[in-house]
């Protein structure tokens, strides 16, 4: 709640009621950015950097202020008629000097967005969300992850040990800056 920005969605207050623990968040009238890929296709590159532009500046004063997001990803991300970005569910994240929320053995976060970091069970920092937000961006450009797999280990071993798929390749539209820079927020 002590994070306040235009492109984060307000907590107003966290309660619990009959054993229900429950936020209570401002409203954003608008659609996630998955459902914007879902129903037009991938997002022109001027749009994916007005959609990236916005989701950077709210995590820059979120990890200013020491708190990770740790499930950065297009269903957590939301767009209004105006084409301003919230980025919502701060759900899982933890401020970053705490001791790390999984157990030994257990995953927290998505896994198509998962740094490998969060992976491998070390510590993570504000990078971890940029690495995310390199795969959000790879998806909102490609309508496709930069790791695609059979099964959710196998991208999770994909995070951690391979090179992502060609966005050059997927998106040859993409200006070759753009790729460099999502190469450079995919790197490990």
């Amino acid at each position: 709640a002590a994070l306040s920005h235009p492109n984060i969605v307000p907590i107003h207050a966290a309660a619990e009621r009959d054993g229900v623990v429950y936020f209570v968040m401002g409203y954003v009238n608008g659609r996630s950015t998955a459902e914007v890929v879902h129903g037009t296709g991938p997002l022109d590159v001027a749009a994916s950097v007005a959609v990236v532009r916005q989701i950077a500046a709210g995590l820059e004063v979120a990890h200013a202020r020491g708190v990770v997001h740790r499930d950065i990803k297009a269903e957590n991300v939301l767009v209004d008629a105006a084409g301003r970005v919230s980025i919502t569910d701060f759900g899982i994240a933890r401020v970053a000097e705490v001791q790390p929320l999984t157990a030994p053995g257990t995953v927290l976060g998505s896994v198509h967005y998962m740094s490998p970091e969060q992976v491998t069970g070390d510590v993570i920092d504000g990078r971890s969300d940029l690495y995310a937000l390199g795969v959000l961006w790879f998806y909102l450009l490609g309508a496709r992850f930069p790791f695609e797999r059979p099964t959710s280990s196998a991208i999770l071993v994909a995070h951690v040990n391979s090179t992502p798929a060609s966005l050059a390749q997927i998106a040859p539209h993409v200006p070759s800056d753009v790729v460099k820079l999502i190469d450079a927020l995919l790197a490990k």
